[in-house]
């Protein structure tokens, strides 16, 4: 849905000092007699701040990609003088690679309005408009957040640096932009709440030593992807603070009003814990006797020497003497803070905390039952979620914040049973199918969005797209919202030109670049090409659902094409074969398909979810799947078979368990990969597994999921459909006693609860549906012969409808 400003047009400064990294603060005057609601509608490349009166309020904005820009709607009340600052932040790179935003120039447009009355606008020549000064206090050459993010900050402060958001200081006329001017588009996802959060239990005080040898140069990801950045930069400052040393206090500290703290010999250093992990602002109230350097490094995890865990995400502030309230400005997953005094004066810190920029959960998903692990895991898959979403779903809160499609399609499962949302859903699918198909590799979508990427039409993984179709037709189901399903049909239509254009000789999709399985055997390119075996199934799933989506027979019987290709594997060169798989590539000989040399775990579990065990003569491939497979099969596992990751095949493998109806299988499973993850990290969902059990991120987003096979699968309680106004209901008791929970949609609540007694063999369950829905209700067969009721009416049947 697009936007019309009335007033306001994007602007920017002129002649300003940086080039790569731009920093701005614009502000308005308002007076208004009496208290008044004001409405502020705010779009800015790449990111804003806002401030009233000098404090913070908002900050965004939701992202779009390129050519858009989403617009903030904000709402304030304000009595006399307000002064409006926007602190706006244009980010650039000359390797052009982002996986977080779009690199595009910067600009602001906003709007002050007092019911139809516009009070302020930017660009606006005959009424109260904006002006603005460069802010020069942030470097804006320095290192990476990461590989894919960017600068970190690093901040040179004195007294009056933070004036301008009062409106004090010399200010200029900003210029109308006349290049790359954006469209405007509606925010639908719902905003942070804010919550400020504050350290109050101090772990350890230390002296901080320095190294006592120069920082190895590690071949960081950062180091090739950011190439040029990276050689344009007059020092690296991280390297070096991760290699000092903490030491016996040797100075002073004491608890009064804040934390008095005189360094000793050395740097000082505080270590704080939060209690649970948060994504967010860390904010500082603090005052230096003398000038000082101060270090804030954070981490979701402590390391094997109980400190915060190695993390470059690092913030310095180089400060005059006087009082500074320091608030970040990028948001960082915290829950353990280091705070590195570099002084030989006291310093003051009144109060340090985190102010919250996450999804605001306002628990209208919930799951509860008498397995008090089920419990824990669920709670870890609900943090880790709600840390990884706000305006779009992103696969890692801190080291990438970027919109990856696949992990996608979990967590929009998930939002919309923890969370009853489709608006963040809505916005991120439109983000993708508003790309321009000529920008990207045969008219497919880029891997991660908003984002950048170096190379002319550089789609990234390619097999990705696939998945974003899945998401876009189970999102229908979701929403019944065929309006924006039709809108975006000649996106689609370039998409499926672009799949069928990989038809090889062999009926099958050929050497599609860059593709991705699992983070294991999976992506090795012997199990990827040719013909990767998984990734066409998953197309012909993908160009089936697409057909019954938008009435396209051909589309359904080009995914028909595929299946019937790929019903009998050929002869494998692999000693004892596994009845009825393929190994992960093939290739086509002679007019014939040839087996490669290797078979997953990942490939089989894609293949399954995809629709191969449908076929005829699948049911030994079914049964090995089930029972030698995993991270804790019954029986002994195929060593031909490689093992899977979490991401994403042990995830796609929870799926298939849950459509098979093997809900021992998959508890028990869920139980093997996060309780280990729950008890030994932070309290979220981790990328992947290994030996040591930390692998990748220790929050990623498509984690989320298994909150819903804990609800859909054990409580029984199924994923809302708005087109049908209905939702099916099959409990799994799996000798628990009791369970309950919810799940919301725009129709009211839909809840669930039961009670199974074992002796007895009786099972009570409620169920509450809004008006006008259906309630499918499916029993497992574990519940043959008990006596059931529903609703205390007894059942007789084993499926009912209500």
């Amino acid at each position: 849905m697009n936007y019309i400003y009335n007033q306001a047009v994007p602007v920017w400064g002129n002649n300003l000092s940086n080039e790569w990294n731009q920093f701005l603060g614009f502000c308005t005057e308002l007076e208004v007699e009496a208290e008044t609601q004001l409405q502020i509608a705010v779009a800015a490349r790449s990111f804003y701040r806002m401030y009233v009166n000098g404090e913070m309020v908002a900050h965004g904005p939701a992202q779009a990609g390129h050519g858009y820009a989403r617009v903030d709607q904000i709402s304030i009340t304000v009595t006399g003088k307000a002064v409006l600052a926007f602190e706006v932040t244009a980010y650039n790179k000359p390797d052009k690679y982002s996986n977080a935003i779009t690199l595009e120039p910067g600009m602001l447009c906003c709007e002050i309005m007092a019911g139809e009355k516009v009070l302020a606008a930017t660009g606006w020549e005959q009424g109260n408009s904006f002006v603005y000064q460069e802010l020069t206090y942030r470097n804006p050459m320095v290192e990476l957040l990461s590989h894919s993010r960017e600068i970190m900050e690093v901040y040179t402060l004195a007294n009056q640096d933070y004036d301008w958001r009062l409106g004090v200081g010399e200010m200029e006329k900003p210029v109308a932009v006349e290049e790359n001017l954006p469209v405007f588009l509606t925010r639908r996802a719902p905003y942070a709440d804010y919550t400020r959060r504050e350290f109050t239990k101090l772990l350890k005080v230390a002296d901080s030593l320095p190294a006592n040898e120069e920082p190895k140069l590690k071949m960081e990801p950062v180091l090739f992807m950011q190439a040029k950045w990276c050689s344009m930069l007059p020092e690296r400052i991280v390297p070096k603070v991760m290699l000092e040393r903490e030491a016996l206090f040797s100075g002073k500290v004491e608890k009064e009003n804040g934390w008095m703290v005189k360094p000793g010999n050395h740097a000082a250093c505080l270590t704080w814990d939060l209690g649970e992990s948060v994504v967010g602002f860390p904010e500082l109230l603090v005052e230096v006797m003398e000038e000082a350097v101060i270090d804030l490094l954070h981490s979701d995890i402590l390391d094997k020497e109980g400190r915060p865990a190695e993390n470059p995400c690092m913030v310095r502030y180089q400060l005059k003497q006087g009082t500074y309230h320091l608030i970040c400005y990028e948001p960082y997953l915290v829950r353990y803070m280091k705070v590195i005094l570099r002084t030989g004066g006291i310093v003051n810190i009144k109060r340090i905390g985190v102010i919250d920029y996450m999804y605001s959960d306002k628990e209208k998903g919930i799951f509860l039952c008498s397995d008090n692990e089920l419990n824990l895991i669920y709670e870890g898959a609900r943090r880790t979620l709600r840390n990884n979403m706000l305006d779009i779903f992103m696969d890692c809160p801190e080291r990438e914040r970027a919109g990856w499609l696949c992990d996608s399609l979990w967590s929009a499962r998930a939002a919309w049973m923890l969370f009853g949302d489709l608006a963040v859903e809505k916005d991120f699918l439109e983000n993708f199918l508003l790309t321009d198909a000529d920008r990207y590799r045969s008219s497919f979508f880029p891997e991660v969005y908003p984002g950048s990427k170096g190379k002319e039409k550089d789609t990234g993984i390619m097999s990705w797209s696939f998945w974003l179709a899945m998401e876009l037709c189970e999102y229908y189901v979701r929403s019944g919202d065929r309006e924006f399903v039709d809108r975006f049909r000649e996106r689609m239509e370039r998409f499926v030109e672009g799949i069928l254009s990989f038809t090889g000789e062999s009926g099958l999709l050929e050497n599609i670049p860059d593709l991705f399985v699992d983070w294991s055997d999976s992506n090795y390119a012997s199990n990827l090409y040719p013909i990767s075996v998984p990734v066409n199934l998953l197309a012909a799933y993908a160009l089936e659902s697409l057909g019954e989506l938008y009435g396209e027979a051909s589309w359904k019987a080009e995914g028909g094409k595929i299946r019937s290709r790929l019903v009998e594997p050929p002869f494998m060169m692999l000693g004892e074969p596994l009845a009825g798989a393929f190994t992960d590539a093939v290739s086509y000989q002679d007019g014939h398909l040839v087996s490669g040399q290797g078979m997953t775990e990942a490939g089989i579990a894609l293949e399954l979810w995809s629709g191969l065990g449908k076929m005829p003569g699948k049911e030994a491939l079914v049964r090995a799947f089930v029972e030698k497979m995993g991270t804790c099969p019954k029986k002994a596992p195929n060593i031909q078979v490689a093992r899977a990751n979490l991401f994403i095949g042990l995830a796609i493998r929870l799926d298939v368990l849950s459509r098979l109806e093997e809900i021992d299988t998959l508890v028990k499973e869920l139980k093997d990969i996060y309780l280990p993850q729950m008890l030994h990290g932070p309290g979220t969902l981790f990328e992947g597994v290994s030996k040591d059990g930390i692998c990748g991120s220790l929050c990623h987003g498509f984690n989320g999921h298994a909150g819903v096979l804990l609800m859909r699968d054990v409580l029984g309680i199924g994923e809302p459909g708005l087109l049908t106004k209905s939702i099916r209901i099959a409990p799994h008791p799996l000798g628990l006693h009791w369970a309950m929970g919810k799940v919301s949609c725009q129709d009211g609540e839909i809840s669930v609860d039961w009670k199974s007694d074992y002796v007895q063999k009786k099972f009570g369950m409620n169920i509450k549906v809004p008006e006008g829905w259906k309630a499918d209700i499916v029993y497992p067969k574990e519940l043959e012969g008990w006596d059931i009721t529903v609703n205390r009416h007894p059942i007789k049947n084993q499926t009912i409808k209500i």
